[in-house]
């Protein structure tokens, strides 16, 4: 319990990457599939979108590169189910 309070103390100040994400949620509860925009395509990615929104049972964690849409910041990708 400690462990992880302080885990989540340390992801408030420093944030958390795709990689340390898929590793803190709990694979007993969830399925986690992680993927980044550069080892997938546009159209796995609208699949996935569609997949995930034809499903009550499952979710997803985004993250994208603003810069690329002309503002800031970055992106990541999880589906839960």
């Amino acid at each position: 319990m400690l462990a992880e309070k302080q885990l989540l103390e340390e992801i408030k100040i420093k944030g958390i990457t795709l990689e340390q994400l898929i590793e803190v949620i709990p694979k007993d509860k969830v399925k986690v599939d992680g993927f980044f925009a550069s080892e997938t395509s546009l159209d796995d990615f609208k699949h996935a979108v569609v997949n995930v929104c034809s499903s009550t049972e499952r979710s997803m964690i985004m993250s994208y590169s603003r810069r690329t849409l002309g503002q800031v910041l970055s992106f990541l990708l999880i589906l839960f189910s």
